[in-house]
């Protein structure tokens, strides 16, 4: 999984920090990929190649920014210190349909209050989960994956009728389904356009 990895930290709150690089390195160990920079170690070649990209656009940081975000599978963020641009950054990617994560770290004992107010599920695109510690990460990350990431998203378009016709034989003769005929042809552009990056 591509994501993008957003949090408020600051210098004078070391924990913040601590807290962003343990959830980063977690999901590293889990074989996911970050997507913000700004989250990135600075000797990746993923962050070599970001900071390349917008030394040549300087002035074009947060289309950038926005850019890979919308091109991630999901955007998970640390919500435990509440931040403006946190929520401008969960708001474009529901937006864009993007599943979103939120983290909340908090004492077991802790009774808090989310620091966003959002009453609605947003069509299953966001899920919220308090932790205390960071290796309660991997199940959560493993059933946020399951329930919004991977899971089937329906959605209803219009063909033309010589594309439609040409479809069903072409599914006939295969012996599928026009849905799975339009899934395999999708996957495989996908697939394609990967190859071609």
């Amino acid at each position: 999984m591509n994501y993008y990895f957003t949090a408020r930290y600051s210098k004078s709150d070391p924990k913040s920090i601590i807290r962003y690089k343990s959830i980063i390195a977690q999901l590293a160990k889990l074989g996911h990929n970050n997507t913000n920079y700004v989250h990135m170690d600075p000797s990746s070649p993923a962050y070599r190649h970001a900071a390349a990209e917008l030394a040549e656009n300087a002035s074009r940081v947060l289309n950038i920014q926005l850019q890979h975000l919308t091109d991630s599978d999901a955007l998970i963020c640390d919500l435990t210190t509440p931040s403006t641009t946190v929520g401008f950054q969960l708001s474009t990617a529901i937006a864009h349909k993007i599943p979103c994560l939120v983290l909340l770290f908090s004492a077991k004992d802790e009774v808090a209050l989310d620091p966003v107010i959002l009453t609605q599920q947003h069509f299953g695109l966001l899920k919220y989960a308090k932790l205390s510690q960071i290796d309660e990460i991997d199940s959560i990350i493993e059933n946020f994956i399951a329930d919004s990431v991977e899971r089937p998203y329906k959605f209803n378009f219009f063909l033309p009728l010589s594309a439609h016709n040409s479809i069903s034989k072409q599914a006939r003769i295969l012996g599928m389904t026009k849905s799975e005929l339009i899934r395999r042809i999708i996957d495989e552009y996908l697939e394609q356009r990967e190859g071609d990056r």
